[in-house]
């Protein structure tokens, strides 16, 4: 697993709309609808990438991310905020709420920590030409991934952007999931 200190060492959370706690990682993160979000909420009125969370000079900001609907950060409108102690959040019809964070909170989003659960599973097994390409795909939000003649991995994405489309987050697990993987 990567080290603790990457998604921990920030002490702060976001309450989820299903009442559950999300440790904020220390690299930042990405909420929106798109499979490549480190949070991924089932909304419509959200865009694809709608909201990064990001710590600048050990501050914690909001930026909103170009998206349709906007940011409404305690019921003003924004585009980017530094963060105080606690805020609500509003991002498509999904209420947020940043606060610091409590010992019950989840290092993982859902989505994201299946899906690591998924290759840390597929590398135990010793099965990876088997399931791990389609482990690092999923973990990735990739379109597809071979493994070259040579051994090496191909990572492919529909969105032209490719892996810089990726939250920090899934992006940070998914390069610790590639310096993990077995040479061929």
């Amino acid at each position: 697993m990567p080290n603790e200190d990457m998604y921990d060492a920030t002490g702060w959370c976001l309450a989820l709309p299903d009442g559950s706690r999300l440790r904020v990682p220390s690299c930042g993160l990405l909420i929106g609808r798109s499979s490549g979000c480190d949070l991924v909420l089932d909304d419509p009125d959200l865009s694809r990438r709608h909201l990064l969370l990001v710590f600048m000079a050990g501050h914690p900001w909001a930026i909103d991310q170009g998206s349709s609907n906007g940011t409404l950060l305690d019921g003003l409108p924004m585009q980017r905020k530094r963060l105080g102690d606690r805020h609500a959040i509003l991002i498509g019809s999904s209420e947020l709420r940043w606060e610091a964070s409590e010992a019950d909170s989840e290092p993982f989003p859902d989505d994201l920590g299946r899906q690591w659960q998924g290759w840390r599973d597929c590398m135990r097994s010793g099965k990876f030409s088997k399931l791990g390409p389609e482990a690092l795909r999923r973990l990735g939000a990739a379109e597809s991934v071979r493994i070259s003649p040579h051994g090496g991995l191909a990572l492919s994405w529909n969105d032209p952007l490719g892996s810089e489309s990726l939250g920090p987050w899934r992006k940070l697990l998914l390069e610790a999931a590639l310096q993990e993987a077995p040479a061929r």
